[in-house]
């Protein structure tokens, strides 16, 4: 078991299991030791609660994308798009929410640049939806 996989112990946290995409796209990209990952998304309110569970999923989406939580060197850029005409603290709320859910997993190798967007509608009804790029350690292209 990995570093990662024991302080979630500790922590008393673990991973959301990922469904299955119905679309023809992907959901991760990876080149290299770079992974892309978009449209990972929440429903209920947009909300800071709503973001830690979405984070947790998109954790969840990291892991299986690539060779294991110890694979991830950082977590590079997040993009968060919030659903709703609520007021923009409520945006940076939902995505503040997604951010620390991913520090809460990585520590430091989690912190990120961001980019915080409302948006009028998101696919499947969704809250918040979330995009990205992580620095891995193995390189490879898949």
């Amino acid at each position: 078991m990995g570093q990662i996989e024991d302080k979630l112990k500790t922590l008393n946290l673990s991973l959301i299991r990922r469904s299955k995409l119905p679309a023809t796209h992907c959901q991760c990209k990876r080149h290299g030791n770079l992974l892309y990952i978009g449209g990972v998304s929440e429903s209920g309110e947009a909300d800071y609660e709503t973001g830690k569970k979405l984070g947790k999923k998109f954790v969840a989406v990291m892991v299986a994308a690539s060779d294991g939580m110890d694979d991830i060197e950082a977590v590079l850029n997040l993009t968060v798009a919030v659903r709703g005409s609520t007021p923009a603290t409520a945006s940076d709320s939902a995505a503040d929410g997604v951010s620390d859910a991913i520090v809460d997993f990585f520590g430091a190798r989690g912190c990120h640049t961001r980019t915080v967007i409302g948006v009028n509608a998101l696919e499947n009804q969704a809250s918040i939806l979330c995009g990205g790029v992580i620095l891995l350690r193995s390189d490879r292209n898949v």
